[in-house]
């Protein structure tokens, strides 16, 4: 899986969040999609105990970024699997060490699937 994000991603706090002030275009495999400009995102939804041991600053930023635009807007022909391996080939390559990646990884296997049913049942209502 290849992945290139076109430029860099800002950030703007927003309400216990952060909101991308302008659209980013990136590509998973020459698949092109674009996180439009004032999409909200928590980065990675660590627990805070757990934030000493996988920040959701640093090299997951951008990864977590990305998942969470899959998973907030599950573009088509796209499925919860395919994000989270996003994200973890994402996290490979901006050096994250392997455990690290695994943990998010399982962890998101395990318990994604609560918040990628509640953003679908969103994304339903919303037509």
């Amino acid at each position: 899986m290849k992945i290139y994000v076109s430029g860099e991603i800002t950030l703007f706090p927003f309400k216990g969040s952060f909101m991308i002030p302008y659209d980013v275009d990136f590509k998973v495999d020459l698949k092109l999609f674009t996180i439009k400009s004032g999409m909200v995102t928590d980065l990675g939804s660590v627990p805070v105990p757990f934030r000493n041991m996988v920040s959701r600053f640093g090299k997951g930023t951008v990864p977590y970024i990305l998942h969470d635009f899959g998973y907030k807007y599950q573009p088509e022909n796209t499925n919860r699997k395919f994000w989270d391996k996003v994200l973890l080939q994402s996290l490979k390559d901006h050096k994250m060490v392997w455990w690290k990646r695994r943990i998010i990884y399982i962890t998101l296997r395990s318990f994604g699937w609560f918040v990628w049913a509640n953003n679908k049942r969103y994304i339903y209502e919303q037509i």
